[in-house]
């Protein structure tokens, strides 16, 4: 893996899986963002900003149970995966085990998205976009991501999410035309994930010596426990994201919130780039550890060079370029959004760097009461914060938000991998052009 150079230097291969894991999903990254890049634009200009505004809403409000009923398996499941996906017995257990699970979790949220859309007047009157948002629940059950990515088959798992939301675009411009089609426009793009699922679902013969199986009611419950800090981090991630959206759409108007969440699309659109990188490398990182902690944490500390200097790069050219951004993706009458982008604009590099400290360090090395513990009280922060903020300066509230809670969950976990002694062996790497030294 590590080569000295004639100069003494230590130059830094990756092995060729992981190479091939790391280009899938920098193309399913490019489409996951491109895709709709081209689509948010259609979107904002046909559905103007207050039913695009309100089509945000539902989406923040979905959210939630997405996040309820993936369990943070992308996280558990996908480290379990990577150390039992040799042994066919074992792994089909635990295959049925969450997908059981995860089939109970969208039950559940579908009877209460349901209720709630029957009984409080705010959602009563779009009861058919929630129902037709939560679509989208149903497709992260059926496409087993966590699987895919602990068998580290990200090639496939590209291909068929790719498939499956060019066809959603396709979808878009040829059904949504004008307003009033915005239950069209959220159906068609809550689709995306299950046309994408069934097609996986169909693969996995192909590609795991797995058999069907019933899962015992000790796996599950193991499985649960497993999972639990994982589910308690990324719910409490949820608190920073969507709920801005959502508690926006409580307490301004639906053409403020269109504002705002078409920003928030341009800064996930940037930020997203670190998502490739940090699939593939999260099952590479829990086979290190597996082997030498000392490697492990030489790799994370090559990241966490290479990452931060390529999101701070990024950051820049958004808060210079933001202008330009707005007016070519969002068009004219999205121009408020100009401030909310550069308000925003260095929420990738602080994402970058929490991103290794958090999900690549914290989450690998079994800190996992400590990570959900920084993230559930960023998220509790954020509540703290967020509603005095929008009161006092409305959408650019929730942008300040935002940043000070992300810039608050990295200080806070690089407080805590100092005490735990990693952080010096994280940050001590120099990157130069010819290698890492």
């Amino acid at each position: 893996m590590r080569d000295k150079g004639a100069d003494g230097s230590i130059g830094f291969r990756l092995p060729a899986r992981l190479k091939e894991n790391i280009i899938s999903m920098f193309v399913l990254q490019g489409a996951t963002y491109v895709l709709p890049l081209i689509t948010v634009p259609y979107l904002v200009r046909v559905l103007g900003p207050s039913e695009y505004g309100e089509l945000a809403f539902a989406q923040a409000f979905i959210a939630y149970f997405t996040i309820f009923v993936d369990y943070g398996f992308n996280l558990s499941a996908t480290r379990r995966i990577a150390l039992i996906r040799n042994d066919p017995d074992r792994l089909s257990r635990f295959v049925a085990s969450v997908m059981t699970i995860k089939i109970v979790l969208a039950a559940i949220g579908f009877f209460v998205v349901f209720a709630v859309s029957m009984a409080i007047p705010r959602f009563a009157e779009n009861r058919t976009l929630y129902l037709f948002t939560y679509v989208a629940v149903v497709g992260s059950v059926v496409f087993p991501l966590w699987l895919y990515r602990g068998l580290e088959a990200m090639k496939l798992m590209s291909i068929l999410t790719i498939a499956g939301r060019a066809v959603s675009v396709v979808g878009i411009f040829l059904f949504v035309h004008q307003r009033g089609d915005m239950l069209t426009a959220a159906l068609i793009q809550s689709s995306a994930m299950l046309l994408s699922g069934i097609s996986a679902l169909i693969m996995l013969r192909y590609l795991a010596p797995m058999h069907l199986v019933f899962p015992a009611a000790a796996t599950m419950w193991e499985t649960l426990l497993d999972g639990w800090y994982a589910f308690l981090s990324t719910s409490a991630i949820l608190l920073y994201t969507s709920t801005n959206t959502f508690v926006l759409g409580l307490m301004v108007s639906p053409m403020d919130v269109g504002y705002y969440a078409a920003a928030c699309k341009i800064i996930s659109a940037v930020s997203g780039l670190v998502s490739p990188v940090s699939q593939a490398v999260y099952p590479h990182i829990v086979g290190l550890i597996a082997q030498s902690r000392d490697q492990a944490l030489d790799f994370i500390g090559r990241l966490f060079w290479f990452q931060g200097v390529a999101t701070f790069v990024l950051s820049i050219v958004l808060f210079v370029f933001a202008g330009m951004a707005v007016r070519i993706l969002l068009g004219p009458q999205f121009l408020p959004c100009l401030a909310l982008v550069r308000i925003m604009a260095f929420i990738p590099f602080v994402i970058g760097i929490s991103n290794v400290l958090g999900i690549q360090t914290m989450m690998p090395f079994d800190m996992k009461k400590v990570f959900s513990r920084i993230i559930g009280g960023c998220g509790l922060l954020n509540l703290v914060v967020l509603f005095p903020f929008i009161s006092y300066a409305g959408t650019s509230g929730a942008a300040w938000a935002v940043l000070t809670v992300e810039t608050v969950v990295t200080g806070t976990m690089a407080i805590a991998l100092m005490e735990s002694g990693m952080l010096g062996r994280i940050v001590k790497y120099r990157v130069s052009l010819g290698g890492v030294t």
